[in-house]
């Protein structure tokens, strides 16, 4: 990964991602403060890095890894605030990483074949996922709403109500 600034005439380096990765590098996001690149790659992972520590020939170390796909990743987005990274990938799956941990805390699914592309609207609470065979879906990242949809779901699927579940759902 090397970043071009406009007043420079080559490129700095910043990293690199392993050699032997398949694929490459498929896909790069800025976070909105311009702090932190991500890198998404062949070898199913993400990469974290601080733009500060790009130096002229030396590589520096990603700041984190991020792991769980199982299959290429192939588009990243950071919400508006920078604190959520969302990864897609082949693996039809999407991810949603915490920042200030770097863990995963939900995965998104609901694609029929690669994730292509992501996109928070303004709020934060709403990310757009491409794909070929779905084109897109809009999915809602408001924790009520998600409640909702989730109870929604469990009584869809269950003929009883158990007690658990109508508190949960505050039914």
């Amino acid at each position: 990964i090397r970043v071009w600034y406009p007043d420079s005439n080559k490129p700095i380096l910043l990293g690199r991602h392993d050699a032997s990765s398949k694929g490459g590098i498929t896909d790069l996001a800025f976070s909105s403060d311009g702090k932190t690149i991500a890198s998404a790659s062949g070898d199913s992972t993400t990469k974290l890095w601080t733009v500060s520590d790009a130096k002229s020939e030396q590589a520096a170390t990603a700041r984190a890894t991020l792991t769980g796909h199982t299959g290429t990743v192939t588009s990243l987005s950071f919400s508006p605030t920078s604190d959520l990274l969302v990864s897609g990938s082949q693996d039809k799956t999407i991810k949603l990483w915490n920042l200030q941990n770097n863990t995963a805390i939900a995965t998104l699914t609901g694609h029929q074949d690669s994730v292509t592309s992501l996109a928070f609207d303004s709020s934060g609470k709403t990310l757009l996922s491409g794909s070929d065979r779905n084109g897109l879906i809009q999915w809602s990242l408001d924790l009520p709403t998600l409640m909702e949809q989730g109870c929604n779901l469990i009584y869809d699927e269950t003929a009883t109500n158990p007690p658990e579940i109508d508190n949960l759902c505050q039914r």
